[in-house]
């Protein structure tokens, strides 16, 4: 497909497991976040993932990247900063943490706060069972 004068795109990184949102901006410093989607046969999980390129290569290497979270938190929708906290969801919740700009060490589990719960699982916004995509 052709691009618009002044726009090109390129592989920045590779062997991601199930991306399914991506966040950048000037409150992560120039990292890349990225929510993953995460299961096996038994139950799903979700990760983050702060993604860099330190060597100006324009690629973010295998050892260019940090997992912030692993859990059991389904996360599968959304990812954004603000105000000093790392904002994620899942089908049905939005958790945030505290998140430093360009912080590349893991999100503090004991921090973690439910912001919102129950997001279209009563029924009445059409999906039962929560939203998914």
């Amino acid at each position: 497909a052709a691009m618009s004068p002044g726009i090109s795109n390129c592989l920045f990184a590779s062997n991601l497991r199930v991306p399914r949102g991506i966040y950048i901006g000037p409150e992560t410093a120039g990292d890349l976040l990225v929510i993953e989607r995460l299961s096996n046969r038994r139950s799903a999980y979700g990760a983050i993932s702060a993604l860099w390129d330190g060597n100006g290569d324009g690629v973010s290497d295998e050892d260019e990247r940090v997992e912030l979270y692993y859990g059991e938190a389904q996360l599968n929708q959304g990812i954004a900063v603000r105000d000093g906290f790392l904002f994620a969801s899942s089908n049905s919740t939005v958790y945030r943490w505290p998140y430093a700009p360009g912080q590349r060490t893991r999100l503090d589990l004991n921090q973690q706060r439910v912001v919102i719960k129950g997001i279209s699982a009563d029924g009445h916004g059409g999906a039962p069972r929560g939203h998914t995509t």
